[in-house]
């Protein structure tokens, strides 16, 4: 998940967060979860979580509580790019060119 966190809405965001944390954390498969901030004063956050497998981070995704949380994170947050699931999301190559 990659969010930008709407100005005001710093304090909301994070208790949500912290709420959406401890519900994954009991998900069956859950493996871990890294918080990327992109610069010290940035309001975006970008989260990793990881799941043994395919099934299991699905299963977590069509989850009730799932469902539940996020229909409320629009309150807080904006969507900035859904899910990848390739190195294509680990490097960025500035100025690179096709050959």
């Amino acid at each position: 998940m990659n969010r930008r966190i709407k100005k005001g809405h710093e304090l909301e965001y994070a208790n949500w967060f912290g709420r959406i944390t401890e519900a994954i954390k009991k998900a069956p498969g859950f493996r871990g979860i890294t918080v990327l901030v992109p610069g010290e004063d940035s309001d975006s956050r970008i989260v990793l979580y990881r799941f043994a497998d395919i099934a299991t981070m699905e299963a977590w995704e069509s989850s009730p509580e799932r469902k539940e949380l996020m229909s409320e994170v629009n309150d807080y947050a904006t969507q900035v790019y859904d899910k990848a699931g390739g190195l294509e999301t680990w490097f960025h190559i500035s100025d690179a060119r096709s050959v």
